[in-house]
């Protein structure tokens, strides 16, 4: 049996932890490219993934739209964003999100 999802606050903010059976590389592709943000967060992603530009989600039967900036994209490691706008929570501005991707190095995988 594999690690379990740990989650909880850090800081002022909330933290999740998950654990991939895949390559950092290949995580990596799913956070820091458009098709890969596609493949399972939203097929509505636009913008482009470099670090000072910008990334617009929708979501589908939802009138729901969410700015990005891509602050920072450090190949296979890290990519943090910071959300600009969301027009359904207004909140959300100006949360940070942070993917920092390790190798898990146990039991083979």
């Amino acid at each position: 049996m594999g690690k379990q999802p740990t989650q909880g606050l850090a800081g002022d903010g909330y933290r999740r932890e998950v654990f991939c059976h895949a390559t950092r590389e290949r995580v990596f592709t799913a956070v820091a490219t458009i098709g890969g943000l596609r493949g399972w967060w939203t097929p509505i992603a636009a913008g482009t993934t470099q670090a000072g530009a910008q990334l617009v989600f929708g979501f589908e039967d939802m009138d729901e739209t969410l700015i990005m900036r891509v602050d920072e994209v450090v190949n296979p490691s890290r990519v943090r964003w910071t959300c600009l706008e969301h027009r359904r929570a207004s909140d959300w501005s100006p949360t940070t999100v942070s993917f920092k991707l390790r190798d898990g190095g146990h039991d083979g995988w």
